[in-house]
């Protein structure tokens, strides 16, 4: 068995090769999204239903060869040996290819449990304008329908900023005026793509090998989703789902009966959904403490329709527990879903079961006992989101290290280099294209790892899993072929060597207040 809490510099089939078969509990990784040229379906499936490989030449995302295809079956059977019976995996996969990373764990023997859904909404449209270029295929004239006086770039959001663009002093300057045209053919307003805003990340489990699930996770341990340490914040404090109490008055043809006790079922947050949102708000804004239906304090009440004995619970583990959270970029996805969905309540506390809806009951049956649940509101991202990549958490601990560009495919010195928006040629301490937020790697990792579990990421990248589980004190083993990712990899890693100092924590909320008369903020 490899060394714990290591990241090894070596292609990871050889590296599986070198784990005892049954060891890993766990694996969350990013791996190639393979989104270069396709190759015929048809050649692809028949490869893979025969050997489980098919040679793929080219290269993929931002000229990077590694990122030419999705990994193949071949690679998945060598990491069904060494995941124990009931092990998950969470695997990212990118829109386009989905399907096909899907398709290869389940040829190598894997059950597909359900799709976690990460948006983050900060894609960057890479549409043909199809209309135009029917105008100049034809050489029809576009019509001059307005001008547009250029701004400077200061009016651009620090997002740029803060996620590693190079700033330029000519952005302090106008740029000039640009024309607005319209062409002309029957196709203008069509294009070729849409915005990406989502990633998909699968949900797998190698088959159980008892015949019960119970049996399978008191044997090796796995099997079982983290349920409880990854419920979300109800925006206040938890509270009571109500009585197990069931009391059906007496009628015609039953006497009375009740069933259960007073007994309640507390809950420590919503539970875990499969979607995830990411924030991209430069400042997010709290208002005031949410209030609860009553002022609890651990007094006991007997209001009429309610069951007594009601007190708050513990808090959840994820989003804020007392207050409300307002987006305040329209760009944000937590903004635009809060936008749409607008204010929706939860857990009213009007619930009412009817009874009598079995005929010793009564045909007609009658009303039964009111239920207490915490009525919360605001929108619909308070159900979990976290913060975007930061300049400074891409960079922590790679200062010294020589800053390159992430794009292979562009030279150095094209047009549009000094564009704050054009990331690939710029220069970076971490220039990995693909940096996941560590909140995000956390919470995977904690969803699926059992306690005193081996968590395995076979595509480690720039090391975001393995600071994941050091700050989760999850052990874990990570494999990166890649010389240069290699290098940031560890260095991220000895920057954590000390977690409880280090740790990153949520983003700062900036406490300001709302303006309701012209709901602005001051």
């Amino acid at each position: 068995m490899l060394e714990l809490n290591k990241i090894y510099n070596m292609d990871n089939m050889e590296g599986l090769k070198l784990l005892e078969d049954n060891s890993i509990d766990s694996i969350v990784t990013d791996p190639p999204y393979g989104l270069g040229k396709e190759p015929n379906a048809t050649d692809m499936l028949q490869a893979w239903i025969n050997s489980g490989y098919l040679e793929i030449n080219g290269s993929g995302f931002m000229g990077k060869k590694w990122d030419s295809f999705v990994p193949q079956p071949i690679f998945w059977k060598e990491v069904y040996k060494v995941l124990k019976p009931g092990g998950h995996i969470l695997s990212f996969f990118g829109s386009r290819t989905y399907d096909w990373g899907v398709m290869a764990m389940r040829l190598a023997g894997f059950e597909i449990r359900d799709q976690i859904i990460w948006i983050y909404g900060s894609g960057f449209p890479k549409s043909s304008n199809i209309g135009k270029a029917v105008d100049t295929f034809r050489g029809n004239k576009k019509e001059v329908v307005g001008v547009e006086r250029g701004t400077s770039y200061k009016h651009q959001s620090k997002i740029n900023v803060e996620q590693g663009f190079r700033p330029s002093d000519y952005y302090d300057d106008n740029i000039g005026e640009f024309k607005i045209t319209k062409g002309n053919s029957e196709w203008e307003g069509w294009g070729t793509n849409l915005k990406p805003a989502h990633e998909l990340i699968v949900l797998a489990r190698k088959p159980i090998k008892e015949n019960t699930i119970v049996k399978n996770v008191l044997k090796y341990g796995t099997g079982g989703i983290n349920i409880d340490e990854c419920r979300i914040g109800l925006n206040g404090e938890s509270a009571p789902t109500g009585s197990a109490k069931r009391i059906f008055k007496s009628n015609a043809y039953t006497d009375k009966k009740i069933y259960g006790d007073n007994k309640i079922t507390p809950i420590t947050g919503r539970f875990p959904a499969n979607l995830l949102l990411e924030c991209t708000c430069d400042e997010l804004i709290k208002e005031g403490e949410d209030k609860l239906p009553y002022e609890y304090k651990n007094k006991e009440y007997n209001v009429k329709g309610f069951i007594n004995n009601i007190k708050p619970n513990s808090p959840s583990n994820y989003n804020d527990k007392n207050k409300k959270i307002y987006h305040t970029n329209p760009d944000c996805p937590c903004y635009i879903l809060d936008m749409q969905s607008g204010q929706l309540k939860s857990g009213d506390n009007n619930t009412r079961t009817q009874e009598g809806t079995f005929v010793e009951h009564g045909v007609l049956g009658h009303a039964g006992d009111v239920q207490v649940s915490y009525g919360d509101s605001g929108g619909a991202s308070r159900f979990f989101y976290q913060a975007k990549v930061s300049k400074k958490e891409r960079n922590e601990g790679l200062t010294h290290l020589e800053p390159k560009q992430m794009d292979e495919s562009r030279k150095e010195g094209n047009p549009g280099g000094d564009n704050p928006r054009n990331r690939g040629v710029n220069k970076t301490n971490n220039f990995h294209p693909t940096v996941k937020p560590i909140a995000l790697m956390r919470y995977l990792v904690k969803l699926i790892t059992p306690k005193n579990g081996i968590c395995l990421d076979p595509f480690m990248g720039s090391g975001t899993t393995g600071i994941a589980c050091k700050l989760e004190k999850i052990n874990f083993i990570g494999f990166e072929l890649e010389n240069d990712y290699f290098n940031i990899a560890t260095e991220r890693l000895k920057y954590y060597s000390e977690p409880e100092e280090k740790i990153i924590k949520d983003k700062k909320i900036i406490k300001k207040e709302i303006n309701k008369n012209n709901n602005k903020f001051i």
